[in-house]
């Protein structure tokens, strides 16, 4: 299967751990496998998928931390690990080097951090959700920068801050959840 450039095995109920030579197919751009009853650690062979362009492994039973070896797909433009509660880890500052990245899914997951200051370089980014998280701190200066951004769940996370001013020159936002102190008064 060489040529094969997608695999969408969505809803499926698959239930067993993904196979590592799925990510050798020298082809593959991209990988939808969401919505199934997929156990174990993503495999770290998913870091040889360099073709890969979309990566959907949402709400499965995923367990462990994020392979570093995602850090190797610099070609995304959709990443969604979400509804994985049991998947651990630290967001990736490498992330911030995808610049073809336009969806960056994470809610529903045990990943914790801060939100990396190298995330300010994602300016193709339209969707991020980080909801119902164990992400905190403070939203980064930089997000200014992110003015394709439409949608920014970050509801039921660990943010310690007011939203920040600068949020307000996002002037494609459509959506966007926020469980903490609103400053309305600087937003127009």
């Amino acid at each position: 299967m060489p040529q094969l450039q997608t695999i969408a095995l969505d809803g499926n109920t698959l239930q067993e751990s993904v196979p590592g030579e799925i990510f050798q197919i020298p082809a593959l751009t991209k990988l939808s496998l969401g919505t199934n009853s997929l156990v174990g650690a993503i495999p770290t062979g998913v870091g040889r998928a360099l073709s890969l362009t979309s990566l959907i492994l949402e709400n499965n039973l995923f367990v462990g931390d994020v392979p570093t070896e995602l850090n190797q797909l610099t070609r995304l433009s959709m990443l969604s690990l979400a509804g994985n509660k049991m998947l651990t880890g630290r967001i990736a500052t490498e992330y911030g080097l995808f610049t073809s990245l336009q969806t960056l899914s994470l809610s529903d997951t045990d990943i914790r951090a801060r939100i990396p200051t190298q995330y300010a370089a994602l300016t193709r980014l339209r969707e991020l959700r980080i909801a119902n998280t164990l992400v905190g701190g403070n939203i980064p200066s930089g997000f200014e920068k992110l003015t394709s951004l439409s949608i920014i769940d970050f509801s039921g996370s660990r943010f310690r801050q007011s939203i920040p001013t600068f949020m307000g020159q996002l002037t494609a936002l459509s959506k966007f959840s926020f469980l903490g102190t609103l400053p309305l008064d600087d937003w127009y």
